[in-house]
């Protein structure tokens, strides 16, 4: 098989239907700490449908200070959460609107 060098990114494994910890779903997204991805395992969730886990990852993300949060009031994958109020409430807390 090819090997281009490096994981597919997170959100790529998503859209491929591979949910996190499943079968072929790398643990370290192009080598970068847990702590770089938190923001992506939101996104991946929010995909999914899956509201609360997308909003908990969020938190967590914000509490981390994972730098992919500074994107989620323009990120359209975060549109399904929008409404959510823990969703409004985090936007404030990271200090939008």
């Amino acid at each position: 098989s090819m090997s281009y060098g490096c994981l597919p990114s997170q959100l790529s494994l998503a859209n491929w239907g591979m949910k996190p910890g499943g079968a072929g779903f790398p643990e370290e997204a192009h080598g970068r700490p847990r702590r770089w991805r938190i923001y992506q395992q939101a996104q991946i969730r929010s995909k999914w449908g899956e509201v609360a886990g997308a909003l908990g990852k969020l938190e967590e993300s914000a509490r981390i200070g994972d730098t992919g949060i500074t994107n989620m009031r323009n990120d359209p994958i975060l549109d399904p959460l929008r409404q959510n109020p823990r969703f409004i409430r985090l936007l404030k807390q990271v200090g939008f609107d």
